[in-house]
């Protein structure tokens, strides 16, 4: 079986009070989260910022995550609009679990408003000052003391020295946090590092180097997004994609070497467009092999996808070893699900035209009502399998719909939501239809 995942726990009736135990809490929670998020947004509009903090912290309790989507918005907005603004200040100055995750970003947001000279001296110092005291219990502190340090390179004037210690010391700080999902954790250190990297090749080139070995793919710019600042060329902390490009071009006009063409293959794998593979193959050297260098470089990064056995086994029984699969992850009940459906449909007809067919299309239905009644009102065709919470865990789906693809070799990447999926698989598998 190609995506065995052993399962650990041999004790049903244990399986099932763990079920039961963690359904309950779920819901509870869930009622917690919608509850708070309406009555936060409602006493943030009237003005009552002591009940809106109150509200966002029981958020927090429940979930960091939830919290990071919904306080994003007001996050970004407060360097615009001063209602915002003063809502962080007064969250960050409460007495609750959670400002002390917010105090980075209303920190930031203090320096990006303060115009005279010595007042943004001394909040230089303080920024150096929390540098040195290191480790923050706050997701948003390597973000805030990175857009801050942007800020203060271009208001201040700063020794060369200086500068290159304080970088170090950025990139020592982990963004990896015991209350935040660890992937979202890793793609905002692999973003960070990508800038501050470039930070690093303004006082010396030698930091251009450092920039093209960070290897980000598609989902981390999705991870990224969620996070307040990132990719904003108003905080200084730039386009990822964009950052990466223009290192990359700097080196193919002095050398067209074949290290060279593997920083550009990195490149295309991050955004997967078929303009961007044109490009290398463009450069590409006609004595090579390509599809055999892109195959090598173009998923390296990838991890080994794992599944349930009894997944697993229903996958087995589909496919075969030398396909390709993709994989979505739905429910009858998601509006986001259906609405890329079709397209998701489109090319599982194109799939199975194929001669060998070098693709499969399979999906796996989680909570929906009456799925095969469902499938049968809107005429789907395509392999499904219902799975359970527990196979749903995992196989680590936090949002819906998910898309996997899988390489033949057991690697895969995550298509990210909203972007053309068809267009990631074209570039992914060599495989045009």
């Amino acid at each position: 079986m190609r995506f065995y995942f052993k399962n650990l726990i041999n004790s049903k009736i244990l399986l099932l009070f763990v079920f039961l135990f963690l359904s309950t809490t779920a819901l509870r929670s869930q009622n917690v989260l919608i509850t708070n998020g309406r009555d936060a947004r409602e006493t943030f509009i009237n003005g009552d910022f002591e009940k809106a903090v109150k509200h966002f912290d029981k958020i927090y309790e429940v979930s960091p995550y939830w919290f990071n989507n919904l306080f994003s918005l007001y996050v970004t907005k407060s360097l615009h609009n001063n209602k915002e603004r003063e809502f962080l200040q007064k969250y960050a100055e409460s007495s609750v679990e959670s400002a002390n995750i917010i105090y980075p970003l209303h920190f930031y947001t203090e320096c990006y408003y303060t115009k005279d000279q010595p007042k943004l001296q001394s909040k230089f110092l303080l920024f150096r000052d929390s540098l040195l005291k290191g480790k923050s219990s706050s997701i948003y502190a390597p973000l805030a003391y990175t857009a801050a340090y942007i800020h203060f390179v271009k208001k201040l004037k700063l020794k060369p020295s200086i500068k290159e210690k304080i970088l170090k010391q950025l990139l020592q700080i982990n963004t990896i946090n015991k209350n935040y999902r660890k992937d979202k954790a890793i793609s905002l250190k692999k973003y960070l590092d990508l800038v501050l990297y470039n930070e690093l090749y303004k006082l010396d080139e030698a930091g251009s180097r450092k920039v093209l070995e960070v290897q980000i793919t598609p989902d981390d710019l999705r991870n990224i997004t969620v996070f307040p600042f990132a990719n904003n060329n108003e905080t200084g902390l730039d386009d990822a994609f964009d950052l990466k490009q223009k290192h990359v071009k700097n080196l193919l006009e002095n050398e067209k070497s074949i290290q060279n063409l593997k920083f550009t293959a990195d490149l295309v794998s991050m955004k997967p467009t078929l303009n961007n593979l044109d490009d290398l193959k463009d450069i590409f050297p006609d004595s090579m092999d390509f599809q055999s260098f892109w195959y090598n470089y173009s998923h390296k990064g990838w991890s080994t996808f794992k599944a349930p056995e009894r997944i697993a086994n229903w996958i087995d029984s589909l496919t075969n070893e030398d396909q390709w699969l993709l994989i979505d992850v739905w429910g009858t009940w998601c509006a986001s699900c259906l609405q890329e459906m079709p397209d998701l449909i489109e090319m599982h007809r194109h799939f199975e035209k194929m001669p060998d067919r070098p693709i499969k299309f399979l999906t796996f239905s989680y909570n929906s009502k009456n799925l095969q009644e469902f499938m049968n009102k809107r005429n789907y065709s395509f392999p499904v399998i219902e799975i359970t919470k527990n196979e749903n865990n995992k196989l680590g789906i936090y949002s819906y719909p998910t898309t996997f693809l899988i390489a033949p070799d057991g690697k895969f990447t995550i298509l990210p939501y909203g972007q053309d999926k068809a267009e990631m698989v074209k570039v992914f598998t060599l495989v045009n239809w």
